[in-house]
């Protein structure tokens, strides 16, 4: 049994599962996000509110959308997008179980 294999194996399963969450394939429905997005951070008012209040701009919109245009560059680059989040989200497959919930069955 090639364990390491298994384990690039189950990487690259999970890799391609998270990029069709990012990789937005029909025309149409990437076309409709990328014209909606900024209508849709504007259903958050709360959170636009705390921004402007604490930043001086709503902080959160702008991010999101930065973070979006730096995705889409890279794909259209064919280069990898560099994560800005620091640390880097980790591997689930070494993430710690999930807790169970008293009363709860695993």
């Amino acid at each position: 049994m090639d364990v390491f294999g298994i384990r690039e194996r189950l990487i690259a399963g999970y890799s391609s599962y998270v990029r069709s969450f990012i990789n937005i394939r029909e025309p149409g429905v990437r076309g409709h996000v990328e014209r909606n997005l900024d209508g849709i951070l504007d259903t958050f008012p709360i959170v636009r509110r705390t921004d402007e209040s604490r930043w001086g701009e709503y902080r959160n919109r702008r991010v999101i959308l930065d973070i979006y245009e730096a995705m889409a560059e890279a794909q259209r680059s064919g280069q990898s997008y560099a994560t800005r989040l620091d640390p880097p989200p980790a591997s689930p497959l070494i993430a710690h179980p999930p807790r169970s919930v008293e009363g709860e069955t695993p």
